[in-house]
């Protein structure tokens, strides 16, 4: 049969290749029209808060503590009651978005003529009360903004849902990594045409905003179709009422290690990314101006825009053929190395210029692993998530990382002031921003690892069935679609591009000394290098017997820490070249070695887990 006629499942919905690329179609322009409308209020509203004189508390007082609470509270039960209900019309999903369409529209408009209303409630009291109009004005958007962020939680929430519901399993990846596109996309259009007009047409733009969502995500609710689900039965129902409906949240969502194991990784990663906030501080301390570091993002945002563009388009392809959880597990075992890779800036400092470049190079030699790892984030939850409770399962891990972020990230600020004391320079404390990622980022993994060996227990890639408390039989009968398995030839494709990295390394480690008659080169680098080829050649010798026995790990593994390892090594060779001839040059190039060494270390962890799962799962591909 050929592909056009193909017909494609999820659910009760039955589609052609067509009705695929138009389901998904729809889904893209909701989301474009979601991001511009919603980016506009978050861009737009702080520039006009700031033009009405308030403080920057108040600002983030207004524009983000207010969300927070609403996502700890709001966005749970929303997803939960999203999960149990059964619409006639519209499904359990778009329901609830195009009910709540009217007032997101309608706070929209009124931030476009707040002044207005501001204005008007000044000249009501003025009589009573000598308060300046434009206190009225920031009093008003704040109402306004507690207003749009309760409606929008129904949105924010749910839209990230629908295509779980309605694309077939085998597209998921690819339709998440357009719709990745598309938001950014549309973020990038805003900035381009319509930012600069933000504050000097703040009620346009605001209009504007409104019109765009009311038609785009109107569009997506009325022509975007559903699948029809089994009714609740009555027990389920009285269980999902009042009191009892929470203590069903909480029970069937911390029901099992599995779920436990994969909210603590999203929690702890979470933590772990909160040393963002402190970068620029960083920079600064490394010798960067602030123009140097404008330069620094916009290269490397650049950059990441191609590559995620990438990712997105080919790189989930590879995603749904090699299946999300392994290739997400992955990504994240091997991310360990970002913060491996910055955490030499603790103890070596560069010329800026140096520095400039170094840093620029490891920030681009990370961007594919990266926008692997966002990307293939979704689809792996959609992987392990029950589909019945999707969205409860997704806001109670989004709940644990609000509590952890808000906690640690408070508990970050203070150590870093408490840090400042021990200084001579007291910004030298941000160096040891890599330590604290590094620090939750193994915290990470070592849940992710718990998760993914919990997940080849309940059947991994060929017959993962989902812990489900609520069900008679404790589980929860999951899609598996078919993935590519082990290709052999493949398999030793990467393991010969790893043979070319370690000859490389070596033979820098060897020529170098040599051809510079630098001795204290050799006394750092060769030991270093016979390390790394050790750790190979051991590897390398239990690969070997896994292809002739069949129990192979997957070829992905080897061809993406291949890929990343080439990368660094394109890192280490740039360090060389810029500090050639000096003693930092040799111990540099020998935490590299020891960088690339870790790397070998998690690649023998990954081939034990690997190993037992592809054992259990058949042939290899010939």
């Amino acid at each position: 049969m050929s592909d056009k006629k193909q017909i494609y499942e999820c659910g009760t919905l039955r589609y052609t290749l067509t009705g695929v690329v138009v389901a998904a179609g729809l889904i893209m322009m909701g989301f474009f029209s979601y991001h511009i409308s919603t980016y506009a209020v978050t861009s737009a509203v702080p520039l006009r808060l700031k033009e009405l004189g308030a403080s920057n508390t108040l600002i983030v007082l207004i524009m983000t503590t207010i969300s927070t609470i609403f996502n700890m509270t709001i966005c749970p039960a929303i997803s939960f009651r999203s999960d149990r209900y059964r619409g006639k019309r519209w499904g359990r999903r778009i329901v609830f978005i195009i009910g709540t369409l009217p007032m997101m529209v309608a706070c929209l408009l009124l931030f476009a003529f707040s002044g207005s209303i501001g204005s008007g409630l000044a000249a009501m009291v003025k009589n009573w009360c000598s308060v300046a109009p434009t206190t009225f004005i920031i009093g008003t958007i704040a109402v306004i903004m507690v207003l749009y962020r309760f409606f929008y939680m129904f949105v924010g929430s749910l839209i990230y849902y629908i295509y779980n519901d309605v694309i077939p399993q085998r597209f998921l990846a690819r339709v998440v990594g357009l719709v990745q596109v598309v938001s950014v996309g549309a973020v990038a259009l805003f900035d381009f045409c319509f930012l600069r007009f933000s504050q000097s047409h703040f009620s346009l733009v605001m209009v504007g905003a409104a019109i765009v969502y009311c038609v785009g995500i109107g569009a997506m609710c009325l022509l975007l179709k559903e699948p029809q689900l089994p009714p609740l039965t009555e027990e389920e129902k009285k269980q999902s009422r009042g009191g009892a409906g929470i203590l069903t949240f909480a029970r069937e969502s911390f029901s099992h290690p599995f779920y436990w194991f994969m909210f603590l990784d999203g929690a702890f990663t979470s933590v772990s990314m909160g040393i963002g906030v402190f970068l620029i501080f960083f920079y600064q301390v490394m010798g960067l101006s602030l123009e140097d570091i404008g330069n620094f993002k916009g290269i490397a945002g650049i950059v990441g825009t191609v590559i995620g563009m990438a990712v997105a388009t080919v790189g989930t392809i590879l995603i749904d053929k090699w299946h999300p959880v392994r290739v997400n597990f992955f990504t994240k075992l091997f991310a360990i190395l970002i913060p491996l890779l910055n955490i030499k800036w603790i103890f070596f400092s560069m010329p800026q210029q140096s520095f400039f470049w170094v840093c620029l190079a490891g920030e681009i030699a990370v961007l594919a692993l990266t926008s692997l790892m966002m990307t293939s984030g979704q689809p792996a939850a959609m992987r392990c998530f029950p589909k019945s409770r999707y969205g409860q399962f997704c806001s109670a891990g989004a709940m644990l990382r609000s509590v952890m972020v808000m906690i640690f990230g408070t508990v970050l600020g203070l150590a870093i002031d408490f840090g400042k004391k021990w200084f001579a320079n007291p910004d030298e404390v941000y160096r040891f921003l890599w330590a604290w990622r590094l620090v939750w980022c193994g915290l990470g993994v070592m849940f992710a690892s718990l998760m993914y060996r919990q997940w080849q227990k309940l059947g991994g890639v060929d017959n993962y069935r989902a812990p489900a408390a609520w069900a008679k039989e404790k589980f929860e009968a999951m899609e598996n679609s078919p993935v590519a398995p082990p290709d052999r030839r493949l398999a030793k494709l990467g393991i010969y591009l790893w043979d070319a990295i370690v000859a490389v390394y070596l033979l820098v480690a060897v020529i170098v000394p040599a051809v510079k008659m630098d001795r204290y080169f050799a006394m750092w680098s060769v030991p270093a290098a016979a390390v790394v080829l050790v750790l190979w050649l051991g590897l390398r010798l239990k690969l070997g017997s896994n292809i002739r026995s069949g129990s192979v790990p997957h070829h992905g593994l080897l061809l993406l820490t291949a890929a990343q390892q080439g990368l660094f090594m394109g890192v280490a060779m740039l360090q060389m070249r810029l500090l050639a001839g000096t003693r930092l040059a040799a111990q540099m190039y020998c935490f590299e070695l020891s960088l690339c060494a870790v790397t070998l270390l998690l690649l023998i962890f990954s081939v034990k887990l690997e190993s037992a799962a592809t054992q259990s799962s058949g042939e290899l591909r010939r």
